[in-house]
């Protein structure tokens, strides 16, 4: 669909639904006058009907009680029962009574003796006594009407009528009919009116809206008539629209301005390939660059710490040999030949570190596999890492309440889960604690075990704990701690781990200590229930 079209539509359906909007609140508004109107006419007339009846009925009464003054006064009976037969002969009463003072019913207009002498009731009686005026109540359908029999102040009786107002409502409901009749008559004059004023307006909106459409739609024709020639390759175009001072005009100069600076760039397609291409070899060039690097690195490291272990052993065999004629030598030689065979022992084991992390690294660890207990390995770890804790003033726990059988490299793991329990209990309180669990897991789909280590420390910020596992790194309460170490540790931990296919999870709270969490994903039956924990070597 065009625009000018667009325009059109949406003109038109705006302009039709405001009308149309329009002329029904007029017609609500009208049909609310109206009905307002007619109901307040039928009210008018209805009350009118019902005042007119009564007064007709409290006519009527003051008539009755007239002819009655001299029959009760002389109580003659015989013309009071003629006066209240013929009273109870009209059409509109349904009852009659006539009473004495006392409230005695005198008669009912009626040939049925029965209730003759009988009391009236006390309502009755006490309008009659207490006024000496007519009364008159709308009840339901009847409307009730009593009156004093009196001669100046003195009440001789009474007498009490209720009339139908049937007939009063048959008059209403056909006048509210032929009302009705005519609000229908004027409902349809009102819609035929209404509906034609209604298309004619919505003719003249769809007029105006093509009207409007066509001015608003040229300058847009024209502004894409001249982005389709930009698009061509002809730069350059300047329209008179470019003059206007509205939104199309800043449009117009936005697209000249465009078309200038097109034609101020002259490169091809071609050339920004060519580009692109040269830019795609230079960083393809530099990422083999940094992976024979890398690879370099590697090798660096494995040929280092090949070439330093064969002095190493060297330095250490003679000084070996040396302490064994330790007869020959004095205090002073023994105690520093003892210390350089620490030492190279010391750095053969760094070197054999270096060369791991190295080997996990290019995905060649050398690992002696085999089956071992969880719980066993643990119980020596535990015993070994004992004296530290002991100069430390910490308390070392382990519990183990089932055992699993894992495969993996026992000097390895051994390694592992000594970083772990130094790191523990180096970094622990005086007087704090240090605990190793072990937790069995099972589920349909695998066996699990957890070594958990915690320790009740200085515990680590989330930056130290992200940055924990990095080669050298050591946090700054870390170092305040304890001055010396390389940072190798959790490095070396986490290369062993990787290299096993262990899961590992590190938790933390500044000076509320830290935990380590070692899964193990167990691919063989491994859940023995222990019944006698002692028996575990190391215990």
């Amino acid at each position: 669909m065009k625009l000018r079209q667009q325009y059109v539509l949406i003109i038109g359906s705006v302009s039709v639904l405001i009308i149309l909007t329009i002329s029904a609140a007029m017609v609500l508004r009208h049909k609310h006058m109206e009905s307002q109107l007619v109901q307040s006419s039928f009210n008018a007339m209805s009350e009118s009907l019902y005042i007119e009846n009564e007064n007709a009925a409290r006519a009527l009464t003051m008539t009755l009680t007239d002819s009655l003054v001299e029959p009760i006064a002389v109580d003659n009976f015989e013309n009071i029962a003629n006066v209240a037969k013929s009273a109870r002969k009209l059409p509109r009463v349904s009852k009659l009574l006539v009473f004495d003072a006392q409230g005695v019913l005198i008669h009912d207009g009626t040939d049925d003796v029965s209730d003759f002498g009988t009391q009236i009731p006390s309502e009755i009686l006490n309008v009659i006594n207490s006024n000496f005026q007519t009364i008159s109540e709308r009840k339901n359908d009847f409307l009730k009407v009593c009156a004093p029999v009196h001669i100046d102040k003195r009440v001789l009786g009474g007498i009490y009528l209720e009339f139908k107002l049937d007939y009063v409502d048959s008059h209403i409901q056909d006048l509210k009919s032929e009302l009705e009749g005519i609000i229908k008559s004027n409902d349809l004059r009102d819609f035929l009116l209404t509906t034609l004023l209604a298309i004619m307006m919505c003719v003249l909106a769809v007029l105006g809206g093509v009207l409007i459409s066509r001015h608003l739609s040229q300058p847009i024709l024209t502004l894409a008539d001249q982005t389709r020639r930009i698009g061509q390759g002809e730069y350059g175009i300047k329209t008179k629209l470019t003059s206007r001072q509205d939104e199309l005009g800043e449009l117009a100069q936005s697209i000249h301005w465009m078309s200038n600076e097109l034609s101020n760039h002259t490169y091809t397609k071609a050339q920004l390939e060519n580009l692109i291409k040269v830019r795609t070899t230079e960083l393809e060039d530099a990422n083999q660059k940094l992976l024979q690097i890398d690879e370099t690195r590697r090798e660096f490291l494995a040929d280092l710490g090949h070439e330093l272990r064969t002095p190493l052993t060297a330095i250490r065999g003679i000084s070996e040999v040396r302490l064994r004629s330790s007869k020959y030598l004095n205090n002073n030689d023994s105690t520093a030949l003892k210390r350089i065979v620490e030492l190279c022992e010391q750095l053969g084991s760094l070197v054999d570190d270096l060369l791991f992390i190295a080997r996990s690294e290019t995905g060649k660890p050398v690992l002696d596999i085999t089956t071992l207990s969880l719980c066993t390995l643990l119980s020596n770890v535990k015993e070994q890492m004992q004296e530290i804790a002991k100069q430390n003033q910490v308390k070392l726990l382990f519990t183990c309440d089932h055992d699993s059988l894992i495969e993996g490299d026992p000097r390895r793991l051994k390694q592992l889960f000594s970083i772990l329990i130094d790191n523990a209990i180096k970094y622990s309180k005086p007087s704090g604690e240090v605990t190793i669990e072990i937790i069995a897991r099972s589920s349909a789909t695998q066996n699990l075990a957890d070594v958990k280590i915690s320790d009740t420390g200085i515990g680590m910020t989330q930056d130290e704990k992200d940055q924990s596992t990095i080669r050298f790194f050591r946090g700054k309460r870390a170092q305040e701690k304890h001055d010396k170490g390389m940072g190798l540790g959790l490095s070396i931990a986490r290369a062993i781990m990787s290299a096993h296919g262990i899961n590992f999870n590190l938790s933390s709270e500044i000076n509320e200590g830290t935990t380590a969490l070692v899964t193990f994903n167990l691919d063989i039956d491994s859940f023995e229930e222990i019944q006698d924990t002692s028996q575990i070597a190391g215990l």
